[in-house]
């Protein structure tokens, strides 16, 4: 598949899947994958060298260890006079279990957005090279088999795929159907389903790239201008998380404890200081994931 990456480490993941690893946690890693079955296919696509119930496995134990640190944590500033209760420590490594697992359930589809991406980024180029290939008279086979063989990252290899497709008896047109289904690139599968209405009415395929290219280009313009427009509001409320809610919420509950004689203890500050903490890094990462790969 183009999607599938091979690598020997998975970042972040402190535990690493490898083949057999959740034997032992067969049932478990099964049930979740059963309850969000979208984490099946984008393992499935993105990772070949494990079974999806082995990442499952790895990132429960992954997030277990983090919530005993952060646990652990908390214990030791309990012993050094901190007035923390279990209930609260138990809390913190629960909120810092969930949070990791939530995030390694949700790896696989920021990694193949950004596969995505990184495909629309080298899609034009790759797109100039098949249609200069096709006007000098190079069959769609060839000419899809100079791009695979090109740098054009990604592209490239959505491309050998569909020819290592086609060497494998399959025909042009099913071969380009299963690219367009297996691609996360809305922009690929646009591309390639005009591909295959320009085959099926026998328009000629140079003048059809061509368009394809230039409809690219704007679209690509069109979401920078977007990406920009949305960066300030976005920017805003990074404010607002990072400095303005916590300032204001610190100061509200000051108030509110002098006037009702309800004292704030060190874990009401923590809490806010965490959630100040896990804010900012959500907004960032949103930030990041959102920017086009231009």
């Amino acid at each position: 598949m183009i999607q599938q990456v091979k690598q020997a480490r998975i970042p972040f993941l402190l535990i690493q899947p490898r083949r057999g690893f959740s034997h032992k946690m067969h049932n478990i890693a099964s049930n979740m994958l059963m309850l969000v079955p979208g984490v099946r296919n984008d393992l499935v696509q993105l990772f070949e060298a494990f079974d999806p119930e082995d990442y499952i496995a790895a990132a429960l134990v992954s997030a277990g260890i983090i919530g005993f640190f952060l646990g652990f944590m908390f214990f030791c500033i309990t012993l050094v006079g901190a007035q923390l209760g279990p209930l609260f420590i138990g809390g913190m490594f629960a909120l810092a279990f969930a949070s990791a697992l939530a995030f390694y359930l949700y790896y696989p589809t920021i990694q193949l957005r950004k596969i995505a991406q990184m495909t629309d980024n080298e899609l034009v180029f790759a797109l100039r090279e098949l249609s200069l290939q096709i006007e000098s008279g190079v069959t769609l086979y060839n000419a899809m088999l100079n791009v695979a063989q090109g740098n054009y990252g990604y592209a490239s290899r959505a491309f050998a795929v569909t020819v290592r497709d086609i060497n494998n008896g399959v025909t042009e047109k099913k071969a380009l159907e299963r690219m367009a289904l297996r691609s996360r690139s809305e922009y690929m599968k646009k591309i390639v389903w005009q591909l295959l209405t320009a085959l099926d009415s026998g328009a000629p395929l140079n003048d059809t790239l061509k368009k394809i290219v230039d409809n690219l280009m704007v679209d690509r313009r069109q979401v920078v201008k977007e990406f920009s427009a949305s960066l300030n509001f976005l920017m805003l409320m990074y404010m607002l998380v990072a400095a303005a809610i916590p300032s204001i919420g610190m100061t509200f509950l000051i108030l509110l404890s002098t006037f009702s004689g309800i004292g704030l203890g060190q874990e009401a500050y923590l809490v806010i200081l965490f959630g100040t903490l896990l804010g900012q890094i959500g907004l960032i990462g949103y930030i990041n994931s959102s920017r086009p790969a231009v």
